[in-house]
C-alpha cells in the first residue's frame, strides 16, 4: 500500500487571474528565508561636495521588497561612512512575484540642510536583485540619487545576503 500524497493549498497574486490552485506537496517549492546584513556605506555626502560638519548628520537605511511593507535600520549619527551592521530576515514565497530588495540611504533632521516637508534627504538608492536560488553573497553596491533629469553616483553600500529553503511541513 503506497503513501497518500498530501495536497498543499497556495494562493496566487491577483494579477494571475487564477485565485487558487491545489498541487501535490512534493511539487511545491518551500518558502525561502532571505537573510541579509546592511553593513556600512562609503563616500556618502563626500566632504568635497557637502562641506558641512558630519557630527550634525543622522543616517538611516530604509528598505523594502513589497512597497506596502517598508522597514528601516537604526539611526546612525555623525559619520562620513555610516556603519549599521544590522541583520534582517524575511520569508519569501516563490509563488509570489518578487525580484528586488530596494534600499535607500536617507539623512535625517540635519540642521545644515534646507528645510524639507519631512526632514528627510535622500542620499542614495539601489535596487538589488534577490537571488531565486539558494546562495550566499556579499557585495558593495553603488548608490545613485536623482539629480535633474538623471542620476548621480553617490557612494556605496556594503550588503551581504543569503537565501535558503524553509521546510514548512
Amino acid at each position: 500500500m503506497g503513501k497518500k500524497k498530501k495536497i498543499a493549498y497556495c494562493e496566487l497574486p491577483r494579477e494571475n487571474n487564477l485565485k487558487r490552485f491545489f498541487i501535490k506537496k512534493d511539487e511545491i517549492d518551500s518558502e525561502l528565508s532571505f537573510n541579509f546584513t546592511i553593513h556600512y556605506a562609503e563616500e556618502v555626502d563626500k566632504p568635497s561636495d557637502y562641506p558641512i560638519d558630519y557630527s550634525e548628520r543622522n543616517y538611516v537605511v530604509i528598505f523594502w521588497i513589497d512597497p506596502e511593507r517598508v522597514y528601516n535600520t537604526r539611526v546612525v549619527r555623525g559619520s562620513p561612512n555610516p556603519i549599521w551592521k544590522q541583520d534582517f530576515c524575511m520569508v519569501i514565497n516563490p509563488v509570489e512575484s518578487f525580484g528586488f530588495l530596494n534600499i535607500e540611504v536617507v539623512r535625517l533632521n540635519s540642521r545644515a540642510d534646507p528645510g524639507t516637508s519631512t526632514g528627510w534627504i535622500l542620499v542614495g538608492r539601489v535596487r538589488i536583485p534577490i537571488p531565486r536560488k539558494i546562495c550566499t553573497k556579499s557585495q558593495r553596491y553603488g548608490l545613485v540619487r536623482p539629480e535633474g533629469s538623471g542620476y548621480k553616483p553617490e557612494g556605496h553600500l556594503f550588503v551581504s545576503m543569503e537565501t535558503k529553503k524553509i521546510h514548512p511541513w
